[in-house]
Parts: structure tokens; sequence; C-alpha cells
């Protein structure tokens, strides 16, 4: 097998010490701009059509303060077709979110935004049960989901376990999933950055679940490659004629096309939704861009690398490779 003209496995330090530097700065950004929604704090969204656009933030928070509600926050966004508006403020029970609704509607047509109710196309409520229930079902689907791919992990490669812990290719494939999901949010920080409306929601959420699968994939494939050549080089390994850092570089550049290909087969589809979509559909292609790109980086440049040290491959044979 011929050696790589760029070798990842001799530099595994200098990607996971870029890795390292790439999550502390997606951690600022995101938490700098952090925002939950309505769907996690509670609130109202209400769409609407109006011949005029009209920015009426400033004034509906002033009608609501009116009212006793007490930290108000208000988003607008104005479509092609419809107007939406985003308010998160603090609601004592589900009965008081209601009324909320009935005061913004009326509001909507007494200050003459909207010529009648029937101009008010869509108006949602989220109580504060409603809001608990989806925070605890949000935090359960990410802890579960890691169990379960930990599970997967350790039956997929039960099979080497006297030469791999599977338990170890378990435990990189959650920090690499980890990495997965942090690294992207610097790029949701910078959307939400420049656009107030964007927050942590269920697409958001979505999202996380979906390229948490979609990179477990990639990353169990360039394993599953390595358990392979190490198999096939077992006698050859034992007789130190080959080293592991060896397969683990050949089994990443036997992978790569594969991996790299099927990220880029889907960013097309992405691309594709973002450019005719809109709303939801135009933030979830935007996130799952970043993700998809984040998850191909980390199946090449840290998993099979993070692995070589943490097995201590690499110690052994820093002379050797």
């Amino acid at each position: 097998m011929k050696s790589w003209k760029f070798p990842i496995i001799k530099r595994s330090f200098l990607w996971l010490t870029l890795g390292l530097v790439a999550i502390i700065t997606s951690l600022i950004a995101l938490i700098n701009n952090f925002r939950l929604s309505i769907q996690f704090t509670g609130g109202m969204e209400i769409k609407y059509t109006s011949k005029e656009v009209k920015d009426i933030k400033d004034d509906l928070k002033i009608f609501l303060g009116e009212l006793w509600y007490k930290d108000i926050t208000i988003n607008q966004e104005n479509y092609e077709r419809y107007q939406n508006i985003l308010i998160k403020t603090d609601v004592e029970n589900d009965s008081k979110v209601a009324e909320l609704s009935k005061s913004i509607q009326k509001y909507l047509v007494d200050k003459k935004v909207v010529s009648g109710e029937s101009e008010i196309l869509e108006s949602s409520i989220i109580g504060p049960s409603i809001w608990a229930y989806m925070q605890s079902n949000a935090i359960k689907a990410l802890i579960y989901g890691m169990i379960f791919l930990s599970v997967y992990m350790v039956i997929a490669f039960i099979g080497i376990k006297d030469v791999i812990s599977p338990w170890v290719l378990a435990l990189i494939t959650i920090i690499t999933m980890l990495f997965d999901i942090i690294i992207p949010s610097w790029a949701y920080g910078i959307l939400m950055y420049f656009n107030q409306t964007i927050q942590i929601d269920v697409i958001f959420i979505t999202a996380i679940l979906t390229v948490m699968w979609y990179s477990i994939n990639d990353t169990i494939v360039i394993f599953d490659r390595i358990r392979e050549n190490i198999i096939i080089n077992q006698k050859s390994l034992v007789s130190e004629k080959i080293t592991y850092g060896k397969i683990f570089e050949d089994s990443l550049r036997q992978t790569m096309k594969r991996s790299i290909l099927t990220g880029w087969g889907t960013i097309i589809v992405i691309v594709t939704m973002f450019i005719f979509g809109e709303g939801m559909i135009k933030t979830f292609a935007f996130t799952m861009f970043a993700w998809i790109l984040s998850g191909t980086f980390s199946s090449i440049f840290i998993a099979a690398p993070l692995a070589y040290i943490v097995l201590g491959k690499m110690r052994k044979e820093k002379n050797k490779f």
C-alpha cells in the first residue's frame, strides 16, 4: 500500500489541537448570542398579512407593558407573503398565555395593522406546561441517543475486543459527536447575532439529532475499515512488520473519498433547500450545512487520530511510524 502524501495520523496532535481551539471559539460565539425560542420558554407566535409593512415591535412592547407583562422580548420578521411576530414574556400559567393571544389579536385589529381577523393567518401559543414538556423531551432525546449509539458501537466492534477496546471506540465516537454538535454552533451563534429572530428551537434540536446519526455513520465506516484491516494484518502486527499507525492511515485513505462524496451530495440538497425555502426550512438548511461540514471533518481528522492516541498506539509507535 502506498503511503499518503498528506499524512493525518502522524499529525494527530495537530488536528486535535485545532479541534479544541474550534470548540472554545464555537462555545464563545454561541453563549454570547444564546436565545431560547418560545418553544422552550413559552410565549406566542402570530402570522398575519398586511398591505403595508409596519415595524410594530416598540409599540407592541409598550402595549404589553401596560397590561403588566414583564421581561418582554419581541421579534418581527417580514416575508414576501406575510409578517411574523415572536413574543416571549413571563407568564404564570397556560390561561395567561391564552389571554396574551387575545390581547395581541385585538391590538392588531384596533391599531389597523390588519383590516380584520381574517388577515391573521396563524396564531400559536405555548404555555408553561408545554414548554416544560418540550425541554424535558429534547434533553431526553439527546441523552438516549448517545446511550444507544454507545451500545451500538460496543456490539459492532466486539469482534476485535482483544486488539482494541470497543468501549474506547464508543467513547471516542461520543466525543466526536459532541464535536459535531458544538462546532457548528459557532455558525448558529453568528446567525443569531445578525438575525434577532433566530433562536434555539425545535428545528435546532432536530438538526442536532439528524447530524448525530449522520456523523456516527461516517465514523463507524472508518472504524469498521480499521477493524477489517487489523484482522487482515493481525500476523504482521504481531511480527511488527506493519504498525497500527499505517493501518489507521490506510483505512482513512480508503474511506475518505466516500465520506467527502457523501457530504457533498447531501450539501447539494441542503443548498437547494436554503435557496428556495424560507422561514424554518431555510434555518434548518443553514444549520444542517454547517453540521455536515463539521461532521465530515471530524470523522476524518478527529475520530481516528483521537482513537490512535487514546489507545496508546502513538506512544508505542513514536519512532516506527
